[in-house]
């Protein structure tokens, strides 16, 4: 039985041909920004052995410290996705229902499917800027609800969801499905733009809220693999806990050691993608004030990413077609609406992994692409 069902194509994979605008990540971190001589002193003294269920201390103690909540409270795992997966895994049983939104990341509708749990979901718009309506919301929530999972920042949009709607989501939760936790995708929550500190975490809402993160986005670290979880309720923590033991063991221990460094360096490292990614996403905004006659967007709350919509008004179905060809032929990587169950004539746009130079660059032929897709089009009607 096929156990991947709902996207057409394999994950986007970074590439360095072209005008790579597919990814969601910032720049990536050297080993030399995360390597010192004590460090390499350490490791060399280190054992290769097992790790433990829990979690690095040093590291689970700069997770807490970064979202809010005891270390005790926190569990790694095998990055974000590792973290979504441990918790559908552990709550939900044949046929319970996980209520989510789309667009989203795709890989969450698979594991939600492959776990033989229910996907009912909300769609969010381009036109309502992603927002999360509660009152439609509140329908899809029944006995039978086991999780509610949101990403804010929101993926492939970068909207957030602020912590007064979270609290009318629990209050809704309470009513209609009093067993169900709410899981808080927070993966692009410390991609700030320049100054801007990061928004808190959902975390200490209540004992029914779980999160989830990296440091694959934010940090520049997707290589190290290392995400967490987040629980406050002492009884399900035992269980992800032994969720992990018997299907993880435990993470490696390597990039445990490696992640808890990043982590005690974290103002640093952040603060140098966070001043970039502001930048980048000035140029963004002056791109799309420029081809106003072209596109629109939302623009985003935190993280590398964006939506981009082709106007309607301007092309039909058959040139949104032609952009995404001709896209190609100039080696411009995108990451087209349908990927994430949205609208084909949006596309997410990443402006963090690019140096700034190069993303200029990107920009423009993207704008050339944008126009040469409208003359044809002009010149063949």
């Amino acid at each position: 039985m096929r156990k991947i069902l709902y996207t057409s194509a394999h994950p986007l994979e970074e590439t360095d041909v072209g005008y790579d605008l597919g990814r969601s990540t910032s720049n990536n971190l050297s080993f030399a920004e995360v390597l010192d001589d004590g460090l390499v002193a350490e490791l060399r003294e280190t054992s290769a052995g097992y790790g433990t269920t829990s979690g690095n201390d040093a590291l689970r103690a700069g997770i807490a410290s970064s979202v809010g909540v005891h270390p005790d409270h926190v569990l790694t795992t095998n990055g974000a996705i590792g973290a979504l997966h441990l918790a559908v895994f552990c709550l939900c049983d044949q046929g319970d229902e996980v209520v989510t939104v789309t667009p989203g990341f795709p890989a969450t509708f698979d594991i939600i499917q492959a776990l033989g749990a229910v996907m009912r979901s909300l769609p969010v718009q381009f036109d309502d800027s992603y927002v999360i309506d509660v009152e439609r919301l509140a329908p899809l929530l029944n006995e039978r609800t086991k999780l509610v999972l949101l990403l804010s920042p929101h993926n492939p949009s970068g909207v957030a969801t602020s912590l007064d709607v979270m609290a009318s989501i629990l209050g809704i939760m309470r009513e209609r499905s009093p067993e169900a936790y709410l899981l808080l995708d927070e993966t692009f929550r410390e991609a700030a733009y320049g100054a801007d500190g990061a928004e808190p975490s959902g975390a200490t809402l209540s004992e029914r809220v779980l999160t989830v993160s990296s440091l694959s986005k934010a940090h520049g670290a997707p290589g190290l693999r290392l995400g967490w979880i987040t629980c406050s309720d002492p009884e399900l923590l035992a269980h992800l806990k032994i969720g992990k033991g018997k299907t993880a063991i435990s993470s490696s221990i390597l990039d445990e050691r490696l992640a808890a460094q990043i982590l005690v360096n974290a103002d640093h490292i952040l603060g140098d993608r966070n001043a970039r990614l502001g930048v980048a996403l000035g140029c963004v905004e002056e791109w799309v004030a420029k081809n106003a006659d072209l596109v629109e967007w939302v623009r985003p709350d935190a993280g590398a990413l964006c939506c981009i919509r082709l106007k309607q008004s301007v092309y039909d179905d058959a040139d949104v077609e032609e952009f995404y060809r001709l896209a190609a032929q100039r080696q411009i990587n995108m990451a087209s609406g349908d990927r994430f169950l949205d609208e084909r004539r949006v596309f997410r746009l990443g402006f963090g992994a690019l140096p700034l130079a190069r993303f200029q660059r990107a920009l423009e032929a993207l704008e050339d692409t944008c126009r040469s897709v409208v003359t044809s089009a002009a010149a063949s009607r």
